[in-house]
């Protein structure tokens, strides 16, 4: 029999060794799943100095809203449906 050990990630601040953490996939209020508007998903990963990447579903338009507003790592994606 196997398990999975799901742990809440230890987020320290990797950027004093270069290091970069990135939540591969967030959506944002632009999504019909998502209700986290562009500001606050930036406001919290600035905090936590985490990188994101946007992945609306079949919408670009908040990754590159994000992109202009902060100095946040952005990695644009779209979910496709």
């Amino acid at each position: 029999m196997s398990a999975i050990n799901y742990q809440k990630p230890q987020l320290r601040n990797t950027r004093e060794n270069n290091q970069n953490m990135v939540d591969f996939h967030v959506h944002s209020n632009y999504s019909l799943d998502g209700t986290i508007p562009i500001a606050k998903l930036l406001k919290t990963a600035k905090r936590l100095n985490l990188g994101l990447a946007i992945c609306d579903h079949n919408e670009i338009q908040g990754s590159l809203e994000a992109g202009q507003q902060s100095d946040v790592i952005i990695i644009p994606g779209i979910e496709v449906n």
